[in-house]
């Protein structure tokens, strides 16, 4: 499937949310308090939210006609919170979780990916669903329901990977000798010319998945935005699929700041809006260790160094006397990275990109180039940098 990409002469997004709350279906019940939310979201001043719809354990948090409901989760989710968002003028896009399925793989063993040796898949200590099996015909009935019922702008696929050593179980293995004319068996890897048409396969499944889905939902509500994760990403080198990616995403961790700038120097040149995503807290998803207000905006200002915006990653409380509700000091944080970012942009005649400083500190720019070399060397940046150092995190003629 070839598609044209949507509305991407719209300007680049300051700031973006990711409501990232995968909460399983066991245990007490839960809800957010979508009043509170709301106010948070008023506070943070987002252009984006991306709704969590279908979470890694495979539960749904909305009205599912296929029966996947969170039985813990005593609201509609995407019904308390879309329509209110958009009101607002903000962005709404599902978020779906597409291989991990806890849900349906203890139902549908046969739809697992499988390793070489022949046992199930678990990644991140969920099942993985293969996207060659007829588990891919329960996704796109999903994502069917969620365009029909309710006013999202599109959707933001997670996890859509197939597993590093890929995946041998009976559909994959019918379809590549179908495609390929010979048994895909474990030890295909001692053949160098027959492992780069399996890691070839590996690549097509991905991209079929991936556009059949965007074709099915389309087909219900035209004009839909489409992003996942790792869209413009070169450890990835899928460019050919990634180009009918509405916006690029590429993950962005603390203290991994090298990786970031890098990232987002490349991103800029694909011609689309880009975004680099980070959590809440200063390891992976669901650390406990909130970023410090200096962190976020120093990320932040890697992303607009070089074009792009920020996606944080937030989890309101699933229980106790902060039920439902974020942490003020992570609203907090995020509200002032925002308003930062939204300040910047903002000014007439401003750059398209954004100096670093700008960001991390209301520092006047040095007029010349040889006056910010001078400021370079006499002004303390290790806030920016991971080793405490001078290193310069702006992006590469980034001046203008």
């Amino acid at each position: 499937m070839t598609r044209t990409t949507s509305r991407r002469s719209r300007p680049q997004p300051a700031g973006r949310l990711l409501l990232d709350w995968h909460v399983p279906d066991f245990g007490e019940p839960v809800r957010i308090d979508a009043a509170a939310y709301l106010a948070a979201v008023d506070r943070m001043k987002p252009d984006a939210v991306y709704l969590m719809a279908k979470s890694a354990f495979g539960c749904t948090y909305y009205d599912d006609a296929l029966g996947r409901r969170n039985a813990a989760l005593e609201q509609d989710l995407l019904a308390d919170l879309v329509a209110p968002l958009r009101e607002r003028g903000i962005e709404v896009l599902a978020y779906f979780n597409v291989t991990l399925n806890d849900v349906i793989g203890a139902e549908h063993p046969e739809w697992h990916q499988v390793s070489p040796d022949g046992r199930p898949v678990i990644a991140f200590t969920y099942r993985q669903m293969c996207m060659n099996s007829d588990y891919r015909e329960q996704v796109f009935r999903m994502l069917e329901d969620i365009a029909r019922k309710y006013a999202v702008d599109g959707f933001w696929f997670d996890l859509a990977y197939m597993h590093s050593f890929g995946c041998f179980c009976a559909a994959c293995r019918r379809e590549f000798e179908r495609e390929h004319g010979f048994a895909l068996t474990p030890e295909i890897g001692a053949d160098p010319a027959r492992n780069a048409r399996f890691h070839a396969f590996r690549r097509a499944t991905r991209a079929r998945f991936l556009g059949d889905a965007m074709r099915r939902v389309s087909a219900v509500r035209p004009g839909m935005r489409f992003g996942w994760n790792h869209a413009g990403d070169l450890l990835f080198s899928e460019g050919e699929l990634d180009a009918q990616a509405d916006l690029s995403s590429i993950e962005f961790h603390p203290p991994f700041f090298l990786r970031g700038g890098i990232a987002a120097r490349h991103l800029r040149t694909l011609g689309r809006p880009f975004e680099l995503m980070l959590p809440e807290t200063l390891g992976g998803w669901g650390d406990w260790t909130v970023m410090t207000p200096e962190t976020m905006r120093t990320m932040a200002g890697i992303a607009a160094a070089h074009g792009g915006s920020v996606n944080v990653g937030h989890v309101p409380y699933p229980s106790g006397d902060l039920a439902g509700m974020m942490a003020s000091p992570v609203v907090e944080t995020i509200s002032e990275t925002f308003r930062l970012l939204g300040e910047r942009r903002s000014r007439p005649g401003g750059p398209r990109r954004l100096p670093m400083d700008s960001i991390n500190a209301p520092i006047s720019k040095p007029a010349s180039r040889a006056a910010w070399s001078s400021w370079r060397r006499t002004t303390s940046i290790s806030t920016f940098s991971p080793s405490g150092n001078s290193t310069d995190w702006t992006a590469t003629n980034c001046w203008s």
